[in-house]
C-alpha cells in the first residue's frame, strides 16, 4: 500500500519533491496506512517561503491506500524587520500576497525622524485593499541643506498621503532628497559692472580660441581684474595656504585675494591646481559666490543631483539666468568649460550683452569667432573696451537691457595695473 505527499509553491506543484510512502500489510487487513508525519516538511522546506495550509487541513494519523497529502507553500520574503540590519527584508509568517511593505530612507545630507518601516496587511474580509495611508517620517536636513522632496517609487500614485497602484508582495521605498541652500556671506565682494573694459586678451595669431578650455588660474585672474577697486583693496592678499601657489606665480595675487574673499576654494589635499581646466560646476560656484541672493529652488538639469557638491551654486546660477544647459536637459557639471562658455557666463554676471548691429565697425575681431557663431557677440563684448548706453529692450531671461556701443576705448594694460594695485595695497 502507498500514499503520496505533494508540495506546491505558489500553487504550482513541485514534481521533483513528490514523496511516495509505502507499507506492507497483512492480507485482509484494513486498507489504511499509518502516516509518518516526521517525513512531511511543514516548516522551512523552501527558502523565502512559508507553509500556508495543507490538504487535509491537518496531517492525519492514517490514510487510505492511494491517498494524497498536499502541502502548500507561499512566498514570505517581506514584512520582517531587523533593527540590526534595517536594509534587509525577511519574512514575517504572513503570506506576501496579502501585504505591502513601505520603507522611508534619507538621501545624503539629511536624516529621518520617526518610523521608517511599515507593513500593511491588505486583507479586508473577502477582498484586498487597493489604497493605503502613508505616514511619512519627518525629514531633518544637515546644516547648509534643506528638505527638497520625496522621490516616490515607480508605478504607484500618491495623493494626499494615500498610495494606490501598488501590487501586493512588493516593497516600496520612498527617498527623502535634501538640497543645498546657498546663503551668501555677510560681505560679498563687488564686481565692476559699470566700466565695460576688455577682460579677455586674444592671441598674437589673431585668434581667441573659443573652443579651448580655460584654467583655474586664468579664471581667478579674470574675476580679480573685474573687482571694483574698493573690493580689491578690501580683500587684497598676497599669501595663501595652497601648496601649489607660490608668491612668485603670475596668478598669486588673484588667487590669494579671491581666496581671502571666499570666492575661490581649493581641494581637500591642500592644492589649488591652477593649471587644471576649470569645470562647469567650479566656474558656476565662483560666479554664484558674487551673488547676494538667497535661493532655495530646485535645478531643472537632469544631471545635477541634489547631493552634487555644487548643486546649490548651479541652481542659483540657473535661477539668475547665468547658466544654461544642453538640448537634452543636462548640464554636464564635471565637464571642462570652454572659453566661449566662460565668456558668456561672465558677461551675464556683469550684465553685459549686445547684438551685432549695436557694435562698432572698427572693433577688434577674431579669425576664429565669426558672426555666425553662437558666441560671436559675447566674445566681442569681452574683447573690446567701449562706452555704451542701455537700449529700451530687455535681454530675454535677464534683468538688464541690451547695450548700444558708442566709442571704443583703449584696452587696459593689466600687467601695469596689477603692479600699481600691488604697490598701492602693500603700503
Amino acid at each position: 500500500l502507498s500514499y503520496t505527499v505533494e508540495y506546491y509553491k505558489d500553487g504550482v506543484k513541485v514534481e521533483a519533491d513528490t514523496q511516495t510512502e509505502t507499507a506492507k500489510v497483512w492480507v485482509n487487513a484494513a486498507d489504511t496506512l499509518t502516516v509518518d508525519a516526521s517525513k512531511i516538511n511543514t516548516t522551512n522546506k523552501y527558502n523565502g517561503y512559508m507553509i500556508e495550509y495543507t490538504d487535509p487541513s491537518t496531517i492525519p494519523d492514517t490514510i487510505a491506500d492511494g491517498g494524497v497529502i498536499r502541502v502548500y507553500y507561499t512566498k514570505d520574503e517581506i514584512g520582517g524587520f531587523d533593527p540590526e540590519n534595517p536594509d534587509f527584508d525577511t519574512g514575517d509568517q504572513i503570506p506576501d500576497k496579502y501585504q505591502v511593505v513601505v520603507r522611508y530612507v534619507a538621501g545624503e545630507n539629511g536624516s529621518l525622524e520617526g518610523e521608517t518601516f511599515a507593513v500593511y496587511d491588505l486583507r479586508n474580509e473577502d477582498v484586498l485593499l487597493t489604497e493605503i495611508i502613508l505616514h511619512f517620517p519627518n525629514p531633518k536636513a544637515n546644516s547648509g541643506y534643506q528638505f527638497g522632496k520625496w522621490i516616490y517609487p515607480e508605478n504607484v500614485t500618491v495623493m494626499e498621503d494615500v498610495m494606490t497602484g501598488f501590487t501586493a508582495g512588493n516593497v516600496y521605498t520612498f527617498t527623502a532628497v535634501f538640497e543645498g541652500v546657498y546663503y551668501p556671506p555677510a560681505n560679498t565682494p563687488t564686481l565692476n559692472k559699470e566700466d565695460h573694459t576688455a577682460y579677455i586678451i586674444g592671441y598674437e595669431d589673431g585668434t581667441v580660441r573659443p573652443g579651448n578650455n580655460i584654467t583655474r588660474a586664468e579664471v581667478a585672474t579674470i574675476f580679480f581684474r573685474l573687482l571694483t577697486d574698493e573690493s580689491r583693496a578690501e580683500y587684497w592678499c598676497q599669501t595663501n595656504a595652497y601648496s601649489d601657489v607660490n608668491s612668485t606665480d603670475w596668478f598669486n595675487n588673484a588667487v590669494s585675494t579671491l581666496g581671502n574673499a571666499g570666492i575661490i576654494t581649493g581641494y581637500p589635499d591642500g592644492t589649488f591646481r591652477p593649471n587644471a581646466p576649470i569645470t562647469r560646476a567650479e566656474f558656476s560656484a565662483i560666479a554664484a559666490r558674487f551673488s547676494d541672493v538667497v535661493y532655495n529652488g530646485n535645478s531643472s538639469f537632469t544631471d545635477v543631483a541634489a547631493n552634487h557638491w555644487a548643486a546649490r551654486y548651479i541652481t542659483l546660477a540657473e535661477y539668475l539666468g547665468w547658466v544654461t544647459g544642453y538640448p537634452d536637459g543636462s548640464f554636464h557639471p564635471d565637464q571642462a568649460i570652454t572659453r566661449a562658455e566662460a565668456i558668456t557666463l561672465i558677461n551675464r554676471v556683469l550684465e553685459r550683452e549686445t547684438r551685432a548691429e549695436e557694435m562698432l565697425a572698427d572693433m577688434v575681431t577674431w579669425s576664429d569667432s565669426l558672426p555666425t557663431a553662437w558666441y560671436y557677440e559675447a566674445v566681442q563684448e569681452a574683447t573690446n573696451s567701449h562706452t555704451y548706453s542701455r537700449t529700451d529692450e530687455q535681454v530675454s531671461g535677464q534683468s538688464f537691457n541690451y547695450e548700444q556701443w558708442h566709442a571704443l576705448l583703449e584696452n587696459p594694460d593689466w600687467a601695469a595695473l596689477e603692479k600699481s594695485w600691488s604697490t598701492a595695497n602693500s603700503n
